[in-house]
């Protein structure tokens, strides 16, 4: 009696740092829906938030591989998230180059028990992925991305509003604006992004002044907004994006024009392409202007310009045009 044939299988190892590991926790579950076997790699500290967002797909399982011991400012660090200071970035970077070999175990594993990969997914940033082929021939090694999380989108409009007090409250929001009014401003700047209290003030009083419904994203706990300044938008609530390339791709995938802010790596690179290239967003600034804190006049004003000015109306119908080739 032949035996039955083994599920193809995958091995997707993403970087350590959330908008990279999400996008690729999407292409997971895309493949498992396709009944393709998926093996995630990741390191201890990053397990724990992989599985939580994988653990009901039994097609996907996950390996864990020790980070590298380090001592000084990169000890206990295994997440872009967690840096203290940008300028850890590239010594971080340089670091997981020494998961390699544990990483090259799980493979050799693998095909020893029988159960080889077709193919191994990573991103530009693991760049040691490719010379695996030269050690197991039957595995072709990809850098794959960017990528669009649209699974995610669509497990968050499955699951998210199930018990979410919070997702309930501004989702309700949202849903009563005026049809034709209801152009709403979306502020955040990412997991990553170290924005200081001068600064925060800033948007928010330039984000009251340009008087345009939002919604804001405030991650620092430590944060207070200026005095009477929550009643004075009561009731008033577009995107502020750092320009990260998964802001840039989510955003233009659903007609959303940006207002560009970019920050640090890439982002300079990103805004360029949203505005200069499509034409589909604002800058506020551009990072070589050397600017500490953005006023909260230059806000209103690229705000305003994005939301109701004549500017905005043209990124509007260019993002419209982008939308529909993405899709």
């Amino acid at each position: 009696m032949e035996s039955a044939t083994p599920p193809l299988r995958i091995v997707i190892f993403p970087f350590m740092a959330q908008g990279h590991t999400l996008p690729m926790l999407d292409l997971s579950r895309r493949l498992a829906r396709r009944g393709i076997n998926v093996t995630i790699i990741t390191t201890p500290a990053n397990f724990p938030g992989i599985h939580s967002k994988v653990s009901k797909t039994p097609e996907i399982s996950i390996s864990v591989i020790p980070f590298p011991g380090v001592e000084g400012p990169l000890k206990g660090i295994e997440n872009t998230d967690d840096f203290p200071s940008e300028d850890l970035r590239v010594p971080f970077i340089q670091l997981t180059k020494k998961l390699k070999e544990p990483f090259e175990e799980i493979l050799r594993d693998m095909f020893e028990s029988g159960c080889p990969p077709i193919a191994v997914f990573s991103d530009v940033f693991l760049e040691h992925i490719p010379d695996l082929e030269s050690l197991y021939k039957e595995a072709k090694a990809w850098f794959v991305g960017p990528l669009l999380l649209s699974d995610q989108i669509d497990n968050e409009e499955e699951e998210d509003d199930d018990g979410n007090e919070d997702y309930c409250t501004y989702f309700d929001w949202l849903d009563k604006l005026q049809v034709g009014l209801g152009r709403v401003i979306y502020v955040s700047f990412g997991s990553e992004a170290k924005v200081s209290d001068e600064q925060l003030d800033e948007i928010a009083l330039g984000l009251e002044a340009a008087k345009q419904q939002f919604v804001w994203v405030v991650k620092p706990k430590t944060w207070a907004a200026p005095p009477g300044w929550e009643e004075r938008v009561e009731g008033r609530g577009f995107v502020v994006s750092h320009c990260s390339w998964n802001s840039v791709l989510e955003g233009l995938s659903m007609a959303v024009l940006l207002l560009a802010w970019p920050t640090k790596a890439e982002q300079p690179v990103n805004a360029k392409i949203v505005v200069d290239w499509l034409g589909a967003g604002i800058r506020v600034l551009e990072m070589s202007d050397g600017v500490e804190i953005v006023g909260r006049e230059v806000i209103r004003e690229k705000v305003k310009e994005l939301m109701v000015g004549e500017e905005g109306m043209k990124a509007r119908k260019r993002a419209q045009e982008v939308r529909r080739m993405a899709w």
